[in-house]
């Protein structure tokens, strides 16, 4: 498995594919990697664009890329980062999506900070749309970070309270409680676990089945630097990652999913032409694993909090694009 094009290597110079054995990098090592598009700008000014979702066809041949708005609702792009369409429907915070069945379709599920709900919606590709389903009305402080399975939602606010609920059901299963504020979460559906960001404390491996909490990395060990923030997992044939934004240190941690071990730790630089710039103090996070057009290994999306173009004046915030697969010239350095 490889990832990405790495533009250069900072502390220890040397030259390898970042993700081809995973492991390559020596210790205290952080990569650079490029992006290779970026979604037009977010509406508003500030602190505004958090997270995305990352939806693509059956036969791989459109990719959506559903991101939120936090000051008005969801926006949608093509992976050339075009809009394709916004609903104004309140400020929502995290979103996350399971596709329905063997279709072109897909529940969301989103975060609204106005309503203090969970805000359900159906993605149409096939139509081109995505319309609001329903609402599930919230006992929490606040409608902070959020992720979702077929079966389940979870939702946390930032007094530390975490929420599961049933989809099907649209109850409350499990609530699980921690000590401060959380954001980023994943299911490990294949574990049954649940991966939790605790933004100043590191990230916990919840097990399901007893909602038992383990410490599964401590940002007091250095690898992370407060805030934590998003969490998601790619999946190849070889190996399970888990990547975490590191957001005080502008980085992002990929760790091996079954022993913890921290496999490397990079920065989004600016694309190699120069048109697209480095990523910053990233929010949310999104991947697609699968092999789609363009992108045989699938994608990587990240919010990025200060945007600049070309000429190197502040607009507003956006998500980049980044290619799971080297496609560039690896540039070469002495050890």
């Amino acid at each position: 498995m490889r990832l990405l094009i790495i533009k250069k290597v900072k502390s220890i110079l040397f030259t390898c594919l970042f993700l081809a054995l995973f492991g390559c990098a020596p210790s205290g090592t952080i990569m650079e990697v490029v992006p290779v598009s970026e979604t037009e700008p977010v509406l508003d000014d500030d602190d505004a664009a958090d997270d995305s979702v990352v939806l693509s066809s059956m036969d791989g041949r459109r990719i959506w890329i559903v991101g939120t708005n936090k000051r008005r609702g969801l926006v949608w792009y093509d992976i050339q980062g075009k809009e394709l369409g916004r609903l104004e429907v309140g400020r929502l915070n995290n979103v996350d999506a399971v596709r329905i069945g063997d279709t072109n379709r897909f529940n969301l599920a989103a975060g609204n900070r106005t309503d203090l709900t969970i805000d359900l919606f159906e993605a149409d590709l096939d139509e081109g749309l995505i319309k609001p389903s329903g609402q599930l009305t919230l006992s929490l402080d606040d409608a902070y970070g959020l992720c979702a399975l077929d079966s389940t939602i979870a939702i946390g606010d930032k007094s530390g309270n975490v929420q599961l609920w049933s989809w099907a059901e649209q109850s409350i299963i499990r609530e699980i409680e921690f000590e401060s504020s959380t954001e980023g979460c994943v299911f490990d559906s294949q574990n049954n676990h649940l991966f939790v960001g605790e933004e100043e404390k590191g990230i916990w491996r919840v097990e399901l089945s007893s909602g038992e909490k383990f410490l599964f990395d401590d940002i007091d060990l250095g690898n992370l630097s407060a805030d934590v923030e998003g969490l998601d997992i790619y999946e190849s044939k070889d190996r399970r990652v888990l990547l975490a934004s590191s957001q005080g240190d502008d980085t992002f941690v990929a760790y091996d999913i079954e022993t913890g071990k921290v496999l490397s730790k990079f920065r989004v630089g600016e694309s190699l032409d120069g048109k697209t710039d480095e990523v910053t103090h990233t929010d949310g996070i999104s991947i697609l694993s699968k092999a789609v057009r363009n992108f045989p290994e699938g994608l990587l999306v990240v919010q990025d909090d200060d945007n600049v173009d070309q000429d190197g004046q502040q607009i507003n915030q956006n998500f980049k694009v980044v290619d799971w697969e080297n496609q560039g010239v690896i540039e070469k350095a002495d050890v």
